[in-house]
C-alpha cells in the first residue's frame, strides 16, 4: 500500500467512529495496523532516500576521480605529442599508424594586447560580452591583409595528427 492509500484508509477508518465515540478492540488493532504500515512506510521511504543520498555521493566522487584521471591523460598526451613533434622531422607511415604534421596559424595575445583599444580601433575583430572577446578569425583575416595590430601578431604552429 502507498502512503497516501494508508492516510486515506486511516481517514476513512476515523470516519467509522460512531457518534458515541466508542471505540472498539477492532478498531485499535485496525487504526495500529495501520499506523505500524505508515510508520514503516515512512522509515523504508527514508532510508531509501537516505540510500540514494549516499549513491549520488560516491557518483560525484568518482566523477571527479574521473576527471582527474582524464586530465592526467590528456596531458600525458599533450606531452607526447610536442615529445613527438620535436623528436621526428618529417611523417610517419607504419601498417597501424600514421603521423604526419600539419601547419596551422593562431593569433597570440601579448602583453600589450587591450581589448577596449582593440574595439575601438578594430570594431569587427572585437566582440563585447562581459569583457572584451577577441574575435580570432576575424583578427586574423585583417593581419593578414597587412592590419599592424598592437598586441596580435600571427604564429605559426605545427600541429601532430595520430590515427
Amino acid at each position: 500500500m502507498k502512503l497516501y492509500e494508508i492516510e486515506q484508509s486511516i481517514c476513512l477508518l476515523l470516519d467509522t467512529i460512531p457518534e458515541t465515540g466508542e471505540i472498539t478492540p477492532e478498531f485499535e488493532a485496525k487504526l495500529d495496523i495501520l499506523e505500524q504500515e505508515k510508520s514503516v512506510k515512512i522509515a523504508n521511504t527514508g532510508l531509501y532516500i537516505k540510500n540514494e543520498l549516499s549513491d549520488i555521493a560516491q557518483l560525484k566522487e568518482e566523477e571527479e576521480n574521473l576527471t582527474k584521471r582524464r586530465e592526467v591523460k590528456e596531458n600525458k598526451v599533450a606531452f607526447l605529442k610536442e615529445y613527438l613533434k620535436n623528436y621526428l622531422d618529417g611523417p610517419v607511415e607504419l601498417p597501424n599508424l600514421v603521423i604526419k604534421f600539419t601547419h596551422s596559424e593562431a593569433i597570440v595575445t601579448n602583453e600589450n594586447y587591450n581589448g577596449e583599444l582593440l574595439s575601438k580601433a578594430f570594431p569587427e575583430i572585437v566582440k563585447k560580452e562581459v569583457s572584451f572577446k577577441l574575435d580570432k578569425t576575424e583578427a586574423k583575416k585583417q593581419l593578414k591583409a597587412g592590419a599592424l595590430i598592437s598586441g596580435l601578431s600571427i604564429e605559426k604552429r605545427t600541429n601532430l595528427h595520430i590515427k
